[in-house]
């Protein structure tokens, strides 16, 4: 019997890599189902569960979680922060979700390699975040309609993930531009 039907790796690392892979995919899966549940009710405000968070730890998060696939695709993931920035009080979960979803983009964009950079600076009273990479870009009709529920240049996409992203941030009071 090779430990009782259980999927788990017996090496201690490997335990442990699989133990914290297998607890973001829980954590991933439950904020996916607060997220259906969410933009279900589109037309009205999310409900937003506010604590004082760290932008540059969420990235860092959220980093490490696409940071595999990354590599897998020959991609190099660069974070960059200018300087102590404040902490918000914002649904880090939502912001997690944003920022997920526009590094998956990211990611995507590049099949055959490339830099994806997350940045991070103070602007006045906001923290501006910017995500970019060095993919083939958009047509000016997919950057017009990137926001659009529904609306996908992907094959396997739903084109939730840009109109869901909008919808966080400005229920967050913020504004998003690409």
């Amino acid at each position: 019997d090779h430990g009782g039907g259980c999927l788990a790796p017996p090496q201690n690392r490997r335990r442990e890599d699989f133990d914290r892979i297998l607890s973001n995919v829980k954590a991933e899966i439950s904020r996916l189902n607060r997220l259906v549940r969410d933009f279900l009710s589109f037309g009205k405000p999310m409900r937003l569960d506010q604590r004082p968070c760290a932008m540059d730890e969420l990235v860092r998060e959220v980093a490490a979680v696409v940071d595999h696939k990354a590599k897998d695709q020959g991609i190099a993931l660069v974070t960059e922060s200018e300087g102590p920035l404040p902490a918000l009080v914002a649904d880090p979960e939502l912001l997690k979700t944003c920022l997920l979803n526009l590094m998956i983009n990211a990611i995507d964009a590049m099949p055959k390699g490339g830099v994806l950079t997350v940045n991070l600076r103070r602007e006045q009273d906001s923290i501006v975040t910017t995500v970019s990479d060095t993919g083939q870009g958009m047509t000016v009709e997919e950057i017009r309609d990137a926001f659009e529920p529904y609306f996908s240049t992907k094959e396997t996409g739903v084109g939730l993930g840009l109109a869901l992203t909008r919808k966080i941030v400005e229920d967050h009071g913020g504004t998003v531009e690409l």
